[in-house]
């Protein structure tokens, strides 16, 4: 049986059996704002605390506000910098980005420090180096190439907005896919989470609010019962 890695968020690992399949990718996909980042430092936060060695790639914030995250989730990711323990690397995004070169960059990375967890802060973002009219493509086969040659866990975020869901290419590739929501109703801003798969897991079918606080994510309720499978 795969063993289950923490995803950092206690409601959560309860909804999906108990964490993450370790080894496995995992999509989140979401509007900006929604909280895809903090959940993804969460996750870090996590393995960082558990002695795992941990990997940022940043394509969007730079590495001063991942450092913010860690404190407000309570880890000095400096300090684990230092020690060998995390690294975060920040690249720009724009033509002048080589992809592959990148690519192999991640994977010798994740070899060398022996990365037990892994975050890529977006895919939308490195997508936008790739060359034009093979976007879809070069994505696929760089997620391909990834997922053939590091043996971590790790999440790939995705932007995504009602009118426009780039995801569906990526989520064929990926083992469990997460969709943060956020919505007004009225004059309230509600935020909910749903499980769109999870690949070899039981995991709920419902629609879950959640609210961003000092803490981090806090997963409440669900909106709509169902089922189970």
């Amino acid at each position: 049986m795969t063993d289950r890695i923490s995803t950092g968020i206690k409601k959560l690992d309860s909804l999906i059996g108990g964490g993450f399949l370790e080894g496995s990718f995992i999509l989140v996909s979401g509007e900006p704002g929604s909280g895809k980042t903090l959940l993804s430092n969460s996750f870090l936060a996590e393995g960082l605390r558990n002695d795992e060695n941990c990997i940022y790639v940043t394509f969007v914030e730079p590495e001063e506000k991942i450092v913010e995250y860690g404190e407000n989730l309570g880890i000095d990711y400096s300090s684990h910098e230092k020690d060998g323990k995390f690294k975060v690397l920040d690249r720009p995004v724009g033509e002048e980005m080589h992809v592959e070169e990148l690519t192999t960059e991640i994977i010798d990375e994740v070899n060398s420090m022996n990365c037990k967890r892994l975050v890529i802060d977006s895919l939308s973002a490195w997508i936008l180096g790739f060359p034009a009219g093979q976007k879809k493509r070069r994505l696929v086969r760089t997620l391909s190439r990834l997922l053939d040659r590091i043996n971590c866990t790790w999440i790939g975020i995705v932007e995504h907005t009602p009118k426009i869901n780039e995801a569906s290419f990526e989520e064929y590739l990926a083992d469990s896919v997460l969709y943060m929501e956020t919505k007004f109703v009225g004059d309230v801003l509600e935020r909910e989470l749903k499980i769109m798969k999870m690949r070899g897991s039981d995991h709920t079918r419902e629609a879950y609010k959640y609210m961003i606080d000092g803490n981090g994510i806090q997963i409440k309720e669900p909106k709509i019962r169902g089922s189970k499978g």
